[in-house]
């Protein structure tokens, strides 16, 4: 995970002399050296409608549908009016944007309109020194007729402040995340989440299963405080340890796809989208185990109301909660240098970490990336969180059986098998009893010590956590009588002690 000499830098905030530029269009930075000396940020083409506005006390200049004159008038506004001769050659510098800044943002100031040659092209707002305006800078043409405005203009503008007050948009980025687990039963094995999680796919339920059915999904409550998310984090997996028990959560992926899906309350772009594949997606992405398939793939992102959700990290990011806090640590510092003058490395480098302060953060990571591949997997063990192991015996029925007769079998099983008893035989290895059936004409024959039955040796093919035991055809499909009912209390009780045995 070495830097790399040749860092481009990325941010919001494009440069040209001292304006800052939302999209960097060569017209654009010629009328923003015109403005340069009045207005901090420039927007145009559309740009504002991806972002929120500034705060309106940054002197800023904005291509987008102008005010009302008269709406003005009734919020208590002050209006004025200046009329500028130029000639227009270029018809596009009256074009106006479809999207209107919300008014609420201003104190009642003075506010004065901006006529060219007859026609609106402009109103600025003295107080918040902000300008909102037709497209001026659309194209050479637009900014000759800008030109010609400017001995007028610097009668009207105020000076912006030498230094751009700090901006405070985005600094309380909301983290949250909806990450996917294989489940565990107690005797190690992976199971479908459909059979066991009782929520299913909607948001509001914190523990439930992903759209497929198959994987828990755990859905904490976001936060901008880290601290605070990892907390909620952990709260949902203690929640899972009280409600299923003897049930794990793994973060292996060899079964199911696993996403470690992270949601960030900011509107993608491709710079962001850039830089989270080039500081975390790339170094996370070869955890995700051998089921994600398409899934593991580099920019995977969805639009949400509340910003983004991104797809490219594993369930593996959600193993230990240092590993999660550092790289939810180095998301937020990256976003952080994305939003501010100074951008951020497109790639990451020791210089770069250092100046983010991030090196203990990148250190955590770097250790987790070389070491997950021999990791325990499992999630509970891995957050401390105790879980209390609840000792199981699963009954399974093997060949014909009448349903009366199974419900009655498994009924006095659970009656009959003892918690020390499971306890004994989980701790052998032992976690599935089966129930098989010979055939009609064998008559009435088992594979185990029996006071009703004749014992013939009879090698059935089960897995090292199974044991299992043949009955007779009439005692399996017959109906449930009395006395069959008496017949299979014995049967039971013949099968717990050879169990005791084991």
């Amino acid at each position: 995970m070495s830097g790399r000499e040749v860092v481009e830098r990325v941010s919001f905030y494009k440069r040209s002399d001292n304006a800052i530029i939302l999209n960097n269009t060569e017209k654009l930075s010629e009328g923003a050296k015109l403005l340069s000396d009045y207005f901090w940020i420039f927007t145009a083409h559309g740009r504002s409608t991806d972002h929120q506005i500034y705060r309106n006390e940054i002197a800023s200049f904005y291509t987008c549908k102008i005010p009302n004159i008269l709406e003005l008038r009734d919020r208590g506004f002050d209006v004025d009016r200046v009329y500028i001769q130029a000639d227009v050659t270029d018809e596009y510098f009256y074009d106006q944007r479809n999207q209107a800044i919300d008014l609420s943002l201003f104190p009642a100031q003075k506010v004065i309109y901006i006529y060219v040659k007859g026609k609106e092209a402009g109103v600025y707002f003295a107080k918040s020194k902000v300008l909102i305006a037709s497209d001026w800078t659309h194209s050479h043409n637009c900014i000759r007729t800008l030109q010609q405005m400017m001995p007028y203009l610097c009668k009207i503008f105020k000076k912006r402040y030498s230094q751009m007050p700090k901006l405070k948009i985005y600094s309380k980025v909301m983290f949250g995340a909806d990450p996917e687990f294989e489940v565990i039963d107690s005797s190690s094995r992976v199971v479908s989440a459909s059979g066991v999680i009782k929520g299913g796919a909607d948001p509001r339920q914190e523990i439930g299963r992903d759209g497929a059915g198959s994987q828990v999904e755990i859905r904490p409550a976001p936060s901008s405080d880290l601290r605070k998310f990892i907390s909620n984090v952990r709260n949902i997996l203690k929640r899972f340890a009280a409600e299923y028990h003897g049930y794990r959560l793994s973060a292996q992926g060899d079964t199911y796809p696993l996403g470690g899906h992270v949601h960030l309350s900011v509107p993608p772009n491709k710079d962001i989208i850039n830089l989270l594949d080039n500081w975390i997606g790339r170094y996370v992405m070869n955890l995700s185990g051998n089921a994600r398939g398409s899934y593991k793939r580099l920019s995977a992102y969805e639009t949400k109301p509340w910003g983004f959700e991104y797809r490219t990290p594993p369930a593996a990011i959600f193993l230990k909660p240092q590993v999660l806090y550092a790289v939810l640590k180095i998301i937020k510092a990256v976003l952080k240098g994305y939003f501010s003058c100074e951008g951020v490395s497109l790639y990451p480098t020791q210089e770069e970490i250092a100046r983010l302060k991030i090196e203990k953060e990148w250190e955590v990571l770097n250790r987790f990336v070389n070491e997950c591949p021999k990791m325990n997997k499992d999630v509970l063990k891995q957050w401390r969180i105790k879980v209390k192991v609840e000792p199981s015996l699963e009954l399974i029925f093997r060949d014909d059986w009448d349903e009366r007769v199974k419900d009655f079998v498994r009924a006095l099983f659970s009656e009959k098998v003892s918690r020390k008893l499971k306890k004994k035989l989980n701790e052998k290895g032992i976690y599935r009893v089966i129930l098989f059936g010979f055939k009609k004409e064998r008559g009435l024959v088992c594979n185990f010590k029996s006071k009703i039955f004749e014992r013939i040796d009879f090698n059935y093919s089960v897995e090292n956590e199974e044991v299992a035991f043949g009955l007779p055809y009439n005692v399996r499909v017959n109906e449930l009588s009395e006395e069959l009912k008496k017949k299979w209390l014995v049967i039971v009780d013949e099968i717990i002690e050879e169990l005791k045995k084991n």
